[in-house]
């Protein structure tokens, strides 16, 4: 099973007690500290649906078939009053059309598992002699219970979740007499980008950071006023900083020396780099172009008055041409990262107007 980087900074930042507890304290009870770090207990991720057939009157069980999958994350809450839970957690980055399929299947197969387990467990006791034969066919007996199971999809997509949010939305069925009948099985279903800030501030860990930046993250006038207002922003921990790089693509300068990062500064220090690129390209092609154009308007206006005034003329025009490429070159390069014209107009202090006019002109041109 490869994961790639994003997917290992997200899912080692989830794992971390104190963010697990967290989304679950949001999710399951509105933010209100229930479950606490200490009461978690990390679980196999893989889950196992093994398919047996009996054969009666053998007590001999023949395995037919086992599928096997792995979760994201899971854990096990215990409280102390032997109330448990096995919650788990499925992280996405695009929307995923089969999602209520896939996590209805996991959930079985973690119900699977518990029965599986605890007629392991009656068979290794030999404890069926006081119980009915009906149990010990099972292997599940009367007073058997199993743990509930909840999952949480976290999507931290950048394009909206139009995919489906329940069993029922992939149906196709007009029958109104029967639906009643037909299971339905929810998404537990947590989108950054559809959050009100009122829901995302009941989140007490540094998951509360890394939801503003996705919520906001296509926004940059208001990213840039949380960031520049809030001051849990200017001491966040480096860890989700990077989380924040990876599921943004964003490039963020990250002092990996640091246990907390000013993202305020990251965030100029970014646009900085960004400017200083811009520049350099544009100076360069600038130069490059200038140059050439200087060479060839020089030489022609030489033949008419001499040689001195040809390269005088020639570096004029040459340095003018370079310059207006070089800032076009910018103006561009700022829009293919994603930039708005009045982002860009902002940055480089030029009217949002001409910045419209050049970025056409460019891809024209392209």
């Amino acid at each position: 099973m490869y994961m790639g980087r994003k997917d290992i900074v997200t899912k080692e930042y989830i794992r971390r007690p104190e963010i697990f507890a967290d989304i679950f304290n949001y999710r399951l009870y509105d933010g209100k500290d229930r479950i606490q770090p200490e009461q978690l207990a990390e679980e196999n991720i893989t889950e196992n649906l093994v398919l047996e057939r009996e054969e009666h009157g053998k007590q001999k069980r023949i395995k037919l078939e086992a599928v096997e999958k792995y979760r994201d994350v899971k854990k096990v809450f215990r409280d102390g009053s032997y109330r448990c839970l096995i919650l788990g957690v499925e992280e996405q980055d695009s929307v995923h059309y089969a999602m209520p399929v896939r996590e209805f299947v996991y959930d079985a197969m973690a119900y699977e598992h518990q029965i599986r387990e605890i007629s392991r467990t009656h068979r290794k006791e030999k404890d069926y002699k006081e119980h009915g034969k009906e149990e010990f066919l099972s292997g599940f007996y009367r007073e058997d219970r199993i743990l509930p199971v909840i999952t949480l999809v976290l999507y931290f997509g950048t394009i909206p979740w139009d995919g489906p949010r329940s069993l029922k939305e992939m149906m196709r069925w007009t029958g109104e007499e029967a639906e009643k009948y037909i299971q339905d099985y929810r998404l537990n279903l947590i989108i950054p980008a559809e959050m009100e800030d009122e829901e995302i501030e009941k989140l007490q860990s540094s998951l509360r950071e890394v939801f503003y930046f996705l919520k906001y993250a296509g926004d940059w006038k208001k990213l840039e006023k949380i960031l520049t207002d809030d001051e849990r922003f200017q001491r966040l921990e480096t860890e989700a900083a990077t989380v924040i790089r990876e599921l943004t693509n964003t490039e963020i300068e990250i002092k990996e020396e640091q246990e907390e990062q000013n993202m305020c500064k990251a965030i100029e220090q970014m646009k900085e780099n960004e400017r200083k690129i811009g520049l350099k390209i544009g100076l360069e092609d600038g130069k490059r172009i200038g140059l050439e154009d200087g060479k060839r308007i020089g030489l022609e206006d030489g033949k008419r008055i001499g040689l001195e005034d040809g390269k005088r003329i020639g570096l004029e025009n040459g340095k003018r041409i370079g310059r207006e490429l070089g800032e076009a070159e910018i103006i561009l390069r700022m829009y293919q990262k994603g930039y708005g014209s009045d982002q860009i107009a902002e940055m480089t202090d030029m009217e949002e107007e001409r910045v419209k006019a050049i970025i056409c002109m460019k891809l024209e041109i392209k």
